[in-house]
């Protein structure tokens, strides 16, 4: 994911420590892998898989928390997304 460095804050800072975006993904697969064989997760997807939309729709929403006001659904999805991955 690259492209990745490029948009968001810096993957790693100076000293090789991890930056706020490599942070805030290192152990997500890992979680995944576990939420599937729980049997939480279609074991068919692969985690980075998940990863992608499901990222792309938290920063979404966090641009713009009132989408997730105007869709109960969307908010119950949210909810149980973090409630997977934390």
């Amino acid at each position: 994911m690259a492209w990745g460095r490029m948009e968001l804050p810096a993957a790693e800072s100076a000293n090789g420590e991890p930056g706020p975006y490599r942070a805030a993904i290192v152990g997500k697969p890992a979680r995944i892998r576990r939420a599937q064989q729980d049997g939480l997760l279609d074991a068919a997807w692969d985690p980075i898989d998940i990863m992608a939309p499901v990222s792309q729709i938290a920063l979404t929403w966090s641009d713009q928390a009132e989408l997730a006001a105007l869709a109960p659904a969307a908010r119950r999805l949210w909810k149980r997304s973090q409630e997977l991955l934390d």
